[in-house]
C-alpha cells in the first residue's frame, strides 16, 4: 500500500483499522459494529464488508471509514481509491475525525480524487480540532514546511506537533525534538529535545534512537556518556540508520563506549557506506587506501572516494583532486581533473586546504588554466580566513608582488598572522617577508596593517 506521508522522520500509512471503536461486549442478535469488527479482526473481509455496508446505512462515520479502509487496501474487494475516498467522504460528513483525516490524505496524495493540498488543509484542521493525533501531526508538518500556501509558521508547527506528541505520535515526538535541537521554530533547547527524542526512542523509533546516541556522545543536556551512546547507536544501527551505523563503527574503531574491535568497525562503516552515507564512503575509501583493517586496494579506494565526491562530500572531492594531481593510486596524473574537483570542493566553503590548492592552480597556471593572480588572492583569502597559516603566507606573498595585486598593507597584515604559525618554516618565512615589506612602509602604514591583522583574526572560522 502506498505510504501516506513521507517527511524525513515520518512514515504514516492509512493502514489503520479502527476495530477498537466497538465496545467489547457480547454481540446482539442483529448485525452490529462488534460483528463487523470481529470479522475484520479475523480477516474475514467479505463478511466484514457485508456488515459494514449495512451499518453504513446509519449515521455514525465508523462503518463508512472502515469501508474506505477495506477498499483502499483491497481487502475482500479490488483496490479502488475512488470508492475508498467516497466512503471516507461519507465518514467525514458525520464528523468522524479519522474519516476527515483519511479524506484529507486522499487529497494530499491524489488518491481517488484530484490532488490538492489546499483542499486537504480544512479537513486536517477539522480532524485536528476533533483531537485526531495524526491530523494534528500533519498540521504541524504543513506549518513547518509551508505547503498549501500556509507559509512557514514555526509557532503553529510547534503547537500542533506538541498536541500530536502528547498523544504519542512518534514522528511528532521526533520532529518536535528536532525543532528544539536545531532551534527551528523554537528557541534551541537541548533539554526539551532530549525529552522528546527519549519518548520516541523508547517506543523504538530509529532516528530518535540515533539522536539519543548523538546527544549522549556530545554531552548535550546530559553528561557525555559514550557507553550510553553506544547502546543507542546500536539500537538505531540495527534498524538500518546509516548515521548510526557509521558512528557505531567509529566507536568500535576508537574504543569509546565499547572495546576496540577493528572487524566490527569495518563492518559497520561498510554498512553505512552501502547505505550511501557520503562520510562513510569517504572513510571506507581512506581505510582501503591505507590498509586499515582491510586489505589495500587502490582501485576500490578510488571508487569509494568517487562515490562520496559525486554525492557532494568536500573531503572526498579534495582527496580525488590530490590523487589526480599526483597520479597516485593507479590514476593517471590529470591536473584538469584535479582542478575540476578542487573547484567544486572549494566552493562548498568549509575546506581551507581545497581553497588554498585551487588558489595555487590559479597562481601557477597548473593544468593549463589561465594565470589569474586576483583569483588566486581571492581563494587564498578564503582559506586564510579559516586560519590556514600557509594560505596566509601565500596571500602575503601575492600582495608583495609587482602588478595588479601589490598591496604592502595587506601583505604585512597577512604575513603578521602567518608569523604566529606553530610551523617553524612557515613562521620564519613569514617573519622574513614581513620585514621586507615593512622596509617600504611608514610607521602609520604598519599600524594600519597591524589593526587589519587583528580584524582578520577575529573573523577566523
Amino acid at each position: 500500500m502506498k505510504a501516506w506521508i513521507r517527511s524525513g522522520a515520518l512514515l504514516v500509512g492509512l493502514s489503520l483499522s479502527l476495530a477498537s471503536f466497538a465496545d467489547d461486549a457480547p454481540p446482539p442478535p442483529v448485525p452490529s459494529l462488534y460483528d463487523a469488527d470481529l470479522a475484520l479482526k479475523n480477516q474475514d473481509y467479505k463478511t466484514a464488508i457485508s456488515l459494514y455496508e449495512k451499518l453504513a446505512l446509519r449515521p455514525g462515520g465508523v462503518a463508512q471509514y472502515q469501508l474506505g479502509y477495506l477498499h483502499l487496501n483491497g481487502l475482500g474487494v479490488d483496490k479502488d481509491a475512488s470508492e475508498a475516498s467516497a466512503w471516507f467522504r461519507q465518514s467525514s460528513a458525520f464528523g468522524f475525525s479519522y474519516g476527515q483525516f483519511a479524506l484529507a490524505m486522499c487529497y494530499f496524495y491524489g488518491l481517488g480524487v484530484q490532488q490538492g493540498i489546499n483542499e486537504s488543509i480544512p479537513l486536517f484542521q477539522q480532524a485536528a480540532k476533533n483531537n485526531n493525533p495524526l491530523a494534528q501531526y500533519m498540521l504541524g508538518y504543513l506549518y513547518a514546511t509551508g505547503q498549501g500556501g500556509l507559509g512557514i509558521q514555526p509557532d503553529l508547527a510547534i503547537e500542533w506537533y506538541s498536541k500530536a506528541a502528547e498523544q504519542k505520535v512518534l514522528p511528532a515526538q521526533y520532529n518536535l525534538g528536532r525543532e528544539y535541537y536545531l532551534g527551528e521554530g523554537a528557541t534551541q533547547d537541548y533539554s526539551k529535545a532530549l525529552t522528546w527524542f527519549t519518548a520516541a526512542a523508547n517506543e523504538g523509533m530509529p532516528k530518535a534512537q540515533f539522536m539519543l546516541g548523538l546527544m549522549n556522545s556530545m554531552g548535550q543536556a546530559t553528561a557525555a556518556n559514550k557507553a550510553e551512546a553506544y547502546q543507542w547507536y546500536t539500537k538505531a544501527a540495527q534498524q538500518g540508520v546509516p548515521q548510526a551505523e557509521y558512528n557505531l563503527g567509529v566507536l568500535f574503531y576508537t574504543g569509546q563506549g565499547t572495546a576496540v574491535s577493528m572487524p566490527n568497525a569495518v563492518a559497520w562503516i561498510i554498512k553505512a557506506a552501502q547505505h550511501n552515507l557520503p562520510r562513510a564512503e569517504y572513510v571506507l575509501g581512506y581505510m582501503i587506501k591505507n590498509g586499515i583493517g582491510v586489505q589495500k586496494n587502490p582501485q576500490t579506494a578510488v571508487a569509494w572516494f568517487n562515490r562520496a565526491a559525486v554525492e557532494g562530500l568536500a573531503e572526498a572531492q579534495f582527496e580525488l583532486a590530490m590523487l589526480y594531481h599526483t597520479g597516485q593510486e593507479g590514476l593517471i596524473k590529470d591536473d584538469q581533473q584535479a582542478f575540476s574537483w578542487l573547484n567544486v570542493a572549494a566552493k562548498q566553503g568549509g575546506l581551507a586546504e581545497a581553497q588554498a590548492m585551487l588558489a595555487s592552480f590559479y597562481r601557477t597556471g597548473t593544468g593549463g588554466i589561465d594565470l589569474d593572480p586576483k583569483l588566486a588572492a581571492y581563494w587564498y583569502e578564503k582559506a586564510a580566513l579559516q586560519g590556514l597559516d600557509t594560505a596566509q603566507l601565500d596571500l602575503g606573498s601575492i600582495y608583495m608582488q609587482q602588478g595588479g595585486t601589490k598591496n604592502l598593507t595587506e601583505a604585512y597584515a597577512w604575513l603578521n598572522l602567518a608569523a604566529q604559525s606553530a610551523d617553524p618554516k612557515t613562521r620564519d618565512d613569514a617573519i622574513k617577508m614581513r620585514e621586507t615589506a615593512g622596509k617600504s612602509m611608514t610607521p602609520s602604514d604598519i599600524k594600519i596593517a597591524t589593526m587589519k591583522s587583528e580584524s582578520y583574526k577575529s573573523k577566523f572560522k
